[in-house]
C-alpha cells in the first residue's frame, strides 16, 4: 500500500444508530491513501459488530481496536493517535459524517499551502438533506503564518478539532484528557501552540450531528460538569509549558468563556431543575482563578456584540431568583 497519508482516528461509544452512515462517508473518501482507526470505547450495543464487519470488507482500510473498559473519547484518540501511521491527523465522531471529498481537499491544500494545519466550515445537521445552520469554522483573519496575534486569535477562538487535519509531527507531544467529556477543548488549544501555518479550504466538507441522542447532550447527566474539569486541565498546561504571562488575556477569556459563560448556562438549559448549586461553585471559583475577568477586553466584547446573552447571564448569576420566576412563568 502507498504511503498513508491521513490517519482518521474516529472513537466509538454506542453509536449503532448513526454509525453506518459515518463510516460509508469516510471509506468512499475520494483520497485513496487514507486509513480509519476506529476505537470501540466498551460499547454495550452493536457498535462493534458494525465496525467488525467494515473492518472485514475495508481490510486495506480499516483497522478496529476493541476497548474492554470504557476511557471516553479521549482516552479512544489518545490509542488512535498512539498507532497512527499517517502524515496527518484527522478526527471524526460516529454521530457525524463527512463530504466524500473532504479529505482530499484538505490533503491538497495542506500540501500547496505546506500548512501543518488545513481547516474548514461546517453544517449543524440531523441529515446531508436537512441542513439547520451553516457555521464558519476558523476565520480569514486566523489563516496563514502565524505569528503572535494570529496566535492570540486562535486560543480565544481554536474553531473545531474534526473540521481540521493535523500534521503528526506536531502532536507527538500532545495527548487529550482521559476519562472526562469535553476533552477536545484543551486538546484543541495544545494544537494551537504548535501551528506554524494555518490553510483553509473555504467549504462546507463535516456534517454535525444535532440529534438529542447525542452524549453531550443529553440533559440531566452530572458529566456535564466534566467541561469544568477539563478547563482546570486546560490552565494547568498553559502554566506549565510556559504560555501564561504572554497570552495571559487570551487564556483567561477562554477560561471564563468555557468555564464560567457557557456552563452558568449549561446549568439552567441541560437540567429540568436548575443547578444552583454548581453556579454558586462556578461563581466562587471563577474569582479564585481570575479575579478580573470582567475587565478582559475579549470578555467585554463579547458581552457588548451579546447583549440578549449578556442580560441573561446577569440574571442568572445576580438575580436567579427572578430568572426562576420567569422560568415557572414562560413555560405554564
Amino acid at each position: 500500500m502507498n504511503k498513508i497519508k491521513i490517519s482518521i482516528i474516529l472513537p466509538v461509544y454506542n453509536a449503532e444508530k448513526t454509525l453506518h452512515r459515518c463510516l460509508d462517508t469516510l471509506v468512499n473518501q475520494t483520497l485513496e491513501e487514507m486509513e480509519i482507526i476506529c476505537i470501540n470505547d466498551a460499547s454495550t450495543d452493536n457498535s462493534l459488530k458494525i465496525l467488525l464487519e467494515y473492518e472485514k470488507k475495508y481490510k486495506s482500510k480499516i483497522r478496529v481496536i476493541d476497548c474492554q473498559d470504557n476511557g471516553k473519547a479521549g482516552t479512544a484518540r489518545n490509542k488512535g493517535l498512539d498507532i497512527a501511521t499517517g502524515e496527518y491527523i484527522g478526527f471524526v465522531d460516529g454521530d457525524d459524517f463527512v463530504a466524500e471529498s473532504m479529505y482530499e481537499k484538505l490533503y491538497n491544500k495542506a500540501k500547496k499551502e505546506k500548512a501543518d494545519v488545513v481547516d474548514c466550515n461546517y453544517y449543524e445537521a440531523t441529515s446531508k438533506e436537512n441542513v439547520v445552520s451553516k457555521i464558519i469554522s476558523n476565520a480569514e483573519t486566523q489563516i496563514g503564518v502565524i505569528d503572535s496575534e494570529k496566535r492570540k486569535l486562535l486560543i480565544v477562538n481554536p474553531g473545531r478539532i474534526w473540521t481540521k487535519i493535523y500534521k503528526k509531527e506536531n502532536l507527538q507531544a500532545i495527548r487529550f484528557p482521559e476519562q472526562v467529556l469535553y476533552e477536545d477543548n484543551p486538546f484543541a488549544i495544545q494544537a494551537v501552540m504548535k501551528i506554524k501555518k494555518l490553510a483553509k479550504v473555504s467549504e462546507y466538507l463535516y456534517y454535525y450531528s444535532i440529534e438529542p441522542h447525542s452524549i453531550t447532550r443529553k440533559k440531566n447527566k452530572e458529566s456535564y460538569f466534566e467541561r469544568m474539569t477539563t478547563c482546570k486541565i486546560l490552565l494547568e498546561q498553559f502554566i506549565s509549558n510556559g504560555y501564561y504571562e504572554e497570552f495571559f488575556e487570551e487564556i483567561e477569556y477562554k477560561f471564563t468563556e468555557l468555564f464560567y459563560i457557557n456552563t452558568i448556562f449549561g446549568c439552567v438549559d441541560q437540567f429540568d431543575k436548575i443547578r444552583e448549586d454548581k453556579i454558586i461553585l462556578i461563581k466562587k471559583e471563577i474569582r479564585e482563578v481570575f479575579p478580573g475577568f470582567k475587565k478582559n477586553k475579549y470578555y467585554i466584547e463579547h458581552m457588548k456584540n451579546n447583549r440578549k446573552k449578556a442580560m441573561r447571564l446577569n440574571i442568572i448569576t445576580r438575580y436567579l431568583w427572578l430568572y426562576k420566576i420567569f422560568n415557572k412563568f414562560r413555560k405554564s
